[in-house]
Parts: C-alpha cells; sequence; structure tokens
C-alpha cells in the first residue's frame, strides 16, 4: 500500500488513495493477537502492524533515508508492482544489495522526492524465508543471509492464496495460504472498496468514496471471514482483498549518523463480490 507515485495502487492503489486512508485495525479476536512466531528467538514482533500509525509509517518511514521494496502479485503470479522506491538525505539513490546481488535497477528514476526503479528483481529468490543482517555504508546497504545471528527475518514469498466461495465472499469464507512459521509479524490482510471497481450505480451513488481495512491476522495458513470483518463495505460491492508479508530493517549509517529504513513487502490481491446474505 505514502510514497506512491505510480498509477494503480502502489501498494493498494496510488499514493493519492493510500494517503487519504484511514484503517481500522482489529484488536477483540485471537486471530488478530496470538501470532505464532515458531522456532523464531526473538519474538517481539518488532515490524507487526497493529495501528493505523504503524501502517502509514511503514510506507513512509520518518527517517532522513529509507528503501521500500515492493512485490504485489494477482492470483496467476502476474506482476502488479515489482518495485524499489528510496529517498535519502542527498536526493542521490539509496542502494540496495542481497547477498553481493545488486537488487535497485540501473536505470532509476527520480521522481522529485522518490527514487524508483521498476521490476528490478525477483521476489522469489528474495523472500524465501531467510534470517538477515544488514550492514550500511556510502549510501549503500547490504543484506546477507545469516541464520544464527539476526533479529531480521525476510518471510516466504506468499504462495497458494485461495477463498474457499471462489468469486463470491462473505462471513464465514476461508482464506488460506502457505504458511510461514517463522514469521513473527503474521499476515498483513488488506480489504478495499472502490467506487470506479463497482458494475451497480446504485451503490457508487450510495458509497462515493473509497473504504479500506487493513489489519494483522496469525500467519497459520488460513483464517474464517468474520462479519466485523466486512461491515462497513456495501453488500454487493466487489472488493480487493490483500495478504501480504512485511519486514523492517533500520540501520544507523556510521558516515552520516542518519537512520535508513529498509521495509520489504511481498503480496497477492483478488477481487471479490460481497455477500452479506
Amino acid at each position: 500500500m505514502l510514497f506512491l507515485i505510480l498509477n494503480h495502487k502502489f501498494v493498494m492503489k496510488n499514493i493519492l488513495s493510500i494517503l487519504s486512508i484511514i484503517l481500522v485495525l482489529f484488536s477483540c479476536s485471537e486471530d488478530y493477537v496470538e501470532l505464532d512466531g515458531g522456532d523464531h528467538k526473538n519474538n517481539s514482533m518488532h515490524s507487526r502492524i497493529s495501528s493505523d500509525e504503524d501502517y502509514y509509517n511503514f510506507f513512509n518511514p520518518k527517517t532522513e533515508n529509507f528503501i521500500l521494496v515492493e512485490d504485489l502479485r494477482n492470483l496467476q503470479g502476474d506482476i502488479i508492482e515489482n518495485n524499489i522506491y528510496s529517498h535519502s538525505h542527498t536526493g542521490l539513490p539509496v542502494q540496495l544489495k542481497l547477498n553481493s546481488i545488486t537488487l535497485s535497477g540501473e536505470n532509476v528514476m527520480n521522481t522529485g522526492y522518490y527514487n524508483f526503479s521498476n521490476n528490478t528483481f525477483d521476489a522469489e529468490s528474495v523472500f524465501v524465508g531467510n534470517f538477515v543482517n544488514a550492514s550500511l555504508d556510502n549510501n549503500i546497504i547490504e543484506i546477507d543471509s545469516d541464520s544464527k545471528n539476526s533479529e531480521n527475518y525476510l518471510p516466504k514469498f506468499i504462495s497458494n492464496f485461495r477463498v474457499s466461495s471462489n468469486e463470491v465472499i462473505g462471513k464465514g469464507s476461508t482464506l488460506t495460504w502457505e504458511a510461514d512459521r517463522l514469521n513473527d509479524n503474521g499476515i498483513l490482510m488488506g480489504i478495499e472498496y472502490s467506487p470506479t471497481n463497482q458494475a451497480d450505480s446504485q451503490i457508487v451513488s450510495n458509497y462515493p468514496d473509497n473504504i479500506s481495512m487493513f489489519s494483522t491476522i496469525a500467519d497459520r495458513g488460513s483464517y474464517i471471514v468474520k462479519e466485523e470483518d466486512l461491515e462497513k463495505f456495501p453488500d454487493g460491492a466487489f472488493l480487493t482483498f490483500y495478504i501480504g508479508r512485511i519486514e523492517r530493517i533500520v540501520k544507523v549509517d556510521p558516515s552520516t549518523k542518519m537512520d535508513l529504513t529498509v521495509n520489504f513487502y511481498t503480496a497477492i490481491r483478488e477481487d471479490y463480490k460481497l455477500s452479506k446474505r
């Protein structure tokens, strides 16, 4: 779902829609709060999104320098967004290397505030479920796999996402995906309504504004949709569902003494018609 500069929905559509989102995150159900960290020695959930401020800050880091690595796909695996955004206090692109491979593309575009690289990395090679260490120097951050001495975990690529009711979704529908037992940060679940995505003119007339809801649920491989998840959305509307995984790495540049945030995001999205009957 911020920095989003492109068309569509850079991380949940485009920058204007995202900056206007008011998020409501759930906390009353154990599906939202009991996140199983598996064997992860540090079950601190340091990147878990648990408030609207957390969500906004994940995509708009307050540090002077930041990188956002985003991969968003549909159920068929087609790329919707595969981008790296960065910002530095100098205005120069922040380079990112993972296991000695440079992820940022050679042709970096400057949007005035963000440096942007499009279709620059293979998400299935990045999001493989590794603990990593990060080092930063001279505007280059290098991330290397280290399964023994790290608090940072790059989760697995989202796979096998399905909804039990196929094209229609409602209370009791089951979302399933391949679980990642080491992912302390849970699954970021997003639901969006857009009037431009509706076939029913009456729905558009009654609900002319975008409606969005994001929450953190346990990465257990399944989730049963609850009535309260859908109550703010109009019956019969087409909704976009997202499930994603995130990680946040914060380092201090020894040359500038400034923080640099590297945020990773991988997700799948699909549209479903809402039925409250």
